[in-house]
Formats: C-alpha cells, structure tokens, sequence
C-alpha cells in the first residue's frame, strides 16, 4: 500500500492545480491491473471524483487512443499504462510498466531492463513503479531496477535469468515471479525482507543458500514450483528438487559428511538397539494398555509420567511399523551431526522434512523425533536393548514438551515405517542421542 500511495502523491505533484480544480477525471486501465486497483482506492479515499473505464472498452480505441499515442508515442502497443486523464490532459501513471516484447521484437536491440525504462519513462518516473511485466524479453540478469525502490510485484518470467541477485534495492517488493528461466541456485533473497511469493517453476534448481532457506522458512514465503500449482513451503521445495544447502560455499552433500564409520562390534550392537527399539515402538502401539501397565505404571503411581499412563490406557491400538533402510540412514546421520556439532534441535541443517525427501524417500508422510540423554543406561554401546526401552519411554512421556509431539508420533496411524539412529559423544553437552524418522509407503 505504501508504494502505491506515492504513486498518487506523484499524481497530485505533478498536476496539482489540475487534481484540485478539476471537473471531469477519466481513468483508463486494466480492470485486475494491480496499479488500477490501488490507484482507484487512492482516488475514493481522497474524495475526488471519477469515471472508470476498461481499457478494452471501446471508447479507448477512438480519440483516446489517438491522445495516448500523441503522449506516448509508439511505445503505446508494448507498454500497458494505466491512463489518467484531467480535463482533457492525458497522463500515463508510473504505476503499472508492462513490456510487451513479441508485438514487433525488431524495435529492441539493447535487452536490459534500463534501456525498457527509458524507453516506457522518458521523464525518469519509473522511480514511482508499483508493478513490472518483462516476461519473455530476453533478460539475462535482474539489474537496472535500483531506481525502482517502490515496486511490489515483478514478473520476470521466461527470460534468461541466471542468477538471483540485487535483491536489496526493493523496500516493498512482495512477489517476484522467476518461472522458465535459468537458475540454479536460490541466494540472495534474503535481502528483501517483504518477499511473500516467490516463482520458480522450470528452473534448473540445484543448490540453495543456508540464508536464503532460514529467510524463506521463517518468513512462510509461498513458492510456486509448477505452473498453476498450489504453492509450497521451502521444506517441500528440497524434497521436490533435491536441493542442496550451501553454507559459505561448502556443499553437505545430503549430509554423507556425517556418516561415522563403526567398528564392527558398535555395528552390530546399534542393530541391536535398532531391534529392540523398533519391538518397544510396537509394543506401545498395538498394545497401548499392557505397555502403560508394564513401562509406566510406577512413574503414574510417582506422578511422573506426564499423563502417559492414562493416556496408553486410552490409546486405540495401531499397526506395527516396520523398518525402512532409506529413513534409517537418514535418522543414522542425522544423529552423527547433532553428537559432532553439539547440536539440540530439529533444523541444525535443512529440516527433518528436506532431509528425508532429499534422501530419495518416496513416503507421503514424515515425522522426526528426537531424544537425549546423559544416564550411561543410555548408552548404545554399553546398554543397547535398555537404551532403546528407555529412549522411547522417555518420547512417550515427553516431559517438558507442551504439545507432546513425540508421544503423538510414535502412536500415529498415518506411520508404518520408520529408520532409526544413534549416536554418541561424550564431549557433548548431552551424551546420548537417538533420532527417530517415520514415514508412511508412497500410495499410489
């Protein structure tokens, strides 16, 4: 709104006797033309009175055309104005620059976005542009908006874009549309600090910064990445390309890094854990009474047990999960990071969703948990088998987590596969870790 408002200030300085005084006010523009639109509401909160008409109306082929042309001369076909006109004075409003390039492409030799300004804005006003249409124009950068500082809405689709830069020169810009270019990596768009959608439907994408994903994350940007498709979340994004994250330039290729080698007695003894975890997940889910009974009646009778208790008495029973190779090295990994980096959450690099997805998993479902320790019964590597029966007793009564999301994972009917992952580092400020990754088989 802010930017669309001195759009009309723009108006009133430039004729501001004309704005005052006058008696007969047209406007000539695109019905769903978002200048129009702000524009007209500028206009009905000043008070001032108007006559609308559509630019597709036919009273604007005739002697209104002909006034536009004499304004605007042979830009008129390529550019889509919206058209104030006071007494009789025509005005082409900074608002709105719509190029349209394939009416007679010979015109052009210079493919920049400078040289489209200065050809629609002779006088230097397209500092006051709200919106921008180059789509299918050849562009091969996005640069030569520096002036434009109050745009809110460009779209650059179908050009030659490679990379996404010069972000920072946009105070208000909230929608920029990227489809059918040619980027391949999402930086930078941390730097407009506005953006709610975001376009990038048929780009190559490969990699994405590490900032670019927090400010998308964070900020819920909507991202379009199929033509005429819902928007997505960034999460879905780097499962639905791959993507890489990038963090001052060094590449986690889908966290490998983090792989461990064991020796074969820690191997075998975190498949150990991995079994008689995924027995105790099985247990509580298809026989929720008699786990209450055996696991947690003594913390009930405590008042430890945060409710668990009653809880599994009045749980239905669900499927038995069943272990998936994929989420269980995404799960190994992942507990590899959080005992190297001294790490506690969910989001250490990417989220549990992109990093699932990115992996290859072709589950519709995912969910993480996540548990920590520093009692030595924890140990897989001492105590494999209690390990595993005191990490999910511990997720299921999920002490100090006010939604108890842990517990609702582990007793959801939409999981039936899970991987498993473990790790330790006495260094750390918890010692003992497990991560849990469910999944639920593609349905086709």
């Amino acid at each position: 709104m802010k930017n669309l408002f001195f759009c009309f200030l723009f108006l009133a300085m430039q004729f501001p006797v004309a704005v005052m005084k006058a008696q007969v006010i047209t406007v000539y523009a695109e019905d769903q033309c978002n200048g129009t639109i702000e524009m007209l509401k500028q206009l009905d909160e000043s008070g001032i009175k108007y006559t609308f008409k559509s630019i597709h109306n036919a009273n604007y082929s005739g002697e209104m055309y002909a006034k536009v042309r004499a304004v605007f001369p042979q830009y008129v076909d390529y550019v889509q104005p919206l058209v104030v006109v006071i007494n009789e004075k025509v005005l082409i409003s900074p608002a709105v620059l719509i190029v349209k390039k394939y009416a007679q492409p010979q015109i052009y030799t210079d493919w920049s976005i400078q040289k489209y300004l200065e050809l629609a804005y002779p006088n230097k006003s397209y500092e006051y542009l709200a919106y921008i249409d180059l789509g299918g124009c050849e562009l091969t950068e996005i640069a030569g908006f520096e002036a434009c500082y109050l745009v809110n809405n460009i779209n650059l689709r179908n050009n030659f874009i490679c990379e996404i830069q010069n972000f920072e020169h946009f105070k208000y810009l909230s929608k920029i549309g990227l489809g059918g270019n040619k980027i391949k990596s999402i930086q930078n768009v941390e730097k407009c600090e506005t953006l709610t959608e975001l376009e990038l439907f048929d780009n190559p994408l490969e990699t994405i910064t590490r900032s670019s994903y927090e400010f998308l994350k964070q900020n819920f940007v909507k991202i379009y990445w199929k033509y005429w498709e819902d928007p997505i979340g960034i999460d879905e994004l780097i499962g639905k390309f791959n993507l890489t994250i990038i963090e001052n330039g060094v590449k986690y290729e889908k966290q490998e890094i983090y792989q461990v080698a064991l020796t074969a007695e820690q191997e075998k003894k975190l498949e150990v854990f991995r079994s008689k975890m995924l027995e105790e997940l099985n247990f509580a889910r298809t026989k929720p009474k008699q786990y209450g009974e055996s696991r947690l009646k003594g913390d009930y009778n405590q008042g430890l047990d945060n409710g668990a208790y009653l809880f599994m008495q009045n749980a239905k029973a669900c499927k038995s999960l069943s272990i998936n190779q994929i989420l269980n090295k995404v799960a190994n990994q992942y507990a590899n990071l959080l005992a190297a980096i001294n790490g506690k959450g969910h989001d250490e690099l990417g989220t549990a969703e992109s990093r699932i997805f990115q992996t290859g998993y072709l589950g519709n479902w995912y969910g993480e948990n996540i548990a920590f320790s520093n009692v030595e019964k924890n140990s897989i590597y001492i105590n494999p088998e209690e390990s595993a029966i005191l990490f999910v007793k511990q997720l299921i009564i999920d002490a100090d987590v006010p939604d108890l999301g842990h517990r609702l994972n582990i007793m959801s009917i939409y999981f039936d596969e899970i991987g498993i992952g473990a790790a330790e580092n006495q260094n750390a400020d918890f010692k003992y870790n497990c991560v849990q990754n469910f999944g639920r088989k593609d349905v086709k």
